[in-house]
């Protein structure tokens, strides 16, 4: 007996999953802007409480997008690629942030920003990787 079986290839698996990633970890970043905005504030020692309020609001339009982005059949190479230079922006303005000391950040605060900016860093490359296979 023969046995078809139809699946994607693991290039356009790996994008999807690295967009999925990439949402869910922007989701969990907006869950925590708006329910701690105060003790971020004071962690970092910048800011303003709405502010947070308001990127927790804009992670979750951008949750979104990625989300829809990772369910099209076949992701977009063009839409993809955009996901990887938003990541690749927030990591290049996060080391503007922490080598010209615009931010008077606290000490803690300046290693969480390095922190997330390697994370962010990461998925921006897993993307970027997936991207560049699937093409």
């Amino acid at each position: 007996m023969a046995t078809q079986t139809l699946s994607q290839p693991v290039e356009s698996n790996l994008l999807r999953f690295s967009l999925r990633l990439d949402s869910a970890v922007v989701a969990l970043s907006g869950v925590l802007f708006i329910a701690a905005a105060r003790p971020i504030v004071d962690f970092l020692g910048v800011g303003a409480p709405w502010m947070f309020i308001s990127m927790g609001f804009i992670h979750f339009a951008y949750t979104v997008y990625l989300w829809w982005l990772s369910a099209r059949q076949p992701i977009s190479d063009v839409l993809a690629l955009g996901a990887v230079l938003v990541n690749v922006v927030w990591v290049l303005a996060s080391a503007v942030i922490l080598f010209t000391g615009w931010l008077p950040l606290t000490n803690a605060g300046w290693w969480a920003v390095a922190i997330v900016a390697d994370l962010v860093g990461l998925i921006a490359g897993l993307q970027f990787y997936a991207w560049w296979k699937q093409r």
